[in-house]
């Protein structure tokens, strides 16, 4: 990874690259939301389902490309590989951070 990226965001693709779940979900506000594929994800316990199910089942990892600082959101495209279908994709990640911990997550 040649970009630099502000805190939590580094730490969460290296430990998403790891498929370490458990240190991903610390990266996290207790309130905060993910969105992908046009559903809302809310709280750890929700989060941490959907980590599960994507990053270790899919054997997901991630090769950032770029990443652009702009309205508040730090957004970084990634040419993301893995157990699924259509796989390596490229998918922009919107954080919206909140004291050093990811309040938001939008993927599209």
């Amino acid at each position: 990874m040649t970009q630099q990226l502000p805190h939590p965001v580094g730490p969460y693709y290296e430990a998403k690259n790891r498929q370490d779940i458990d240190t991903m979900i610390t990266l996290f506000a207790d309130d905060a939301v993910v969105v992908d594929e046009g559903s809302d994800r809310r709280g750890h316990d929700q989060i941490y389902e959907w980590m599960t199910n994507t990053t270790k089942r899919l054997a997901v990892q991630s090769e950032i490309i770029a990443v652009v600082s702009q309205a508040g959101r730090d957004i970084v495209t990634a040419v993301v590989s893995g157990d699924f279908t259509g796989s390596p994709v490229t998918l922009n990640y919107a954080f919206t951070l909140r004291d050093e911990k990811i309040a938001r997550l939008e993927i599209a």
